[in-house]
């Protein structure tokens, strides 16, 4: 094989950013303190190699 997909794996690992993420917003009542946590707009962005303002295609692999 050339590659190995963990698919629960990356599911479990988001699913707890996604737990301590509302456990934040539950607790304090917004995320201030939590930003650090959180993606940014634009490593998303670039991750998806999308341009605000450009129609988006899902890249080819």
């Amino acid at each position: 094989y050339d590659c190995v997909i963990y698919p629960v794996s990356t599911l479990r690992c988001a699913m707890k950013a996604a737990d301590e993420c509302l456990r934040h917003l539950k607790e304090e009542q917004g995320l201030k303190g939590h930003e650090d946590e959180m993606q940014t707009r634009a490593q998303l962005y670039d991750l998806l190699k999308y341009k605000p303002g450009t129609e988006w295609t899902y890249p080819n692999a």
